[in-house]
């Protein structure tokens, strides 16, 4: 069972026997600090209700950006350590087509993570 809260507006145009529709999208971005546009780490989000009247939707996104260091490269493994803000460490793999020899220990990245969460009812 789900407990609607007051910010439903089109609550009343749901009836029994209608699809509620959830679409969630993930999207992890990771780039060079110095290609990067200028952006502050951080998080945004936003929330986008369907206007009185209008079939009930809603649409719901965050977005949290960090800038890591890397701290290690391993050329055989083609793996890479990174350092984030906290000083917690991670060891990620790096994708083949990214050329690790062109890399250097103390270089930034920064890792931008994306969830949008759509929702909409349809009638069977």
């Amino acid at each position: 069972m789900f407990k609607a809260g007051p910010e439903v507006v089109n609550f009343p145009q749901i009836h029994v026997g209608d699809q509620v529709k959830v679409t969630l999208t993930e999207e992890l971005v990771v780039f060079m600090a110095t290609d990067a546009p200028p952006q502050e780490q951080g998080a945004a989000g936003v929330v986008a209700l369907a206007p009185v009247g209008a079939k009930p939707g809603a649409l719901v996104a965050d977005t949290v950006q960090v800038k890591a260091k890397v701290t290690e490269i391993d050329l055989k493994k083609h793996k890479a350590k990174l350092q984030f803000p906290d000083g917690s460490t991670h060891t990620v793999a790096v994708r083949k087509d990214v050329d690790l020899a062109k890399r250097q220990v103390g270089e930034e990245v920064v890792i931008r993570a994306t969830e949008a969460l759509a929702i909409t009812v349809e009638k069977p």
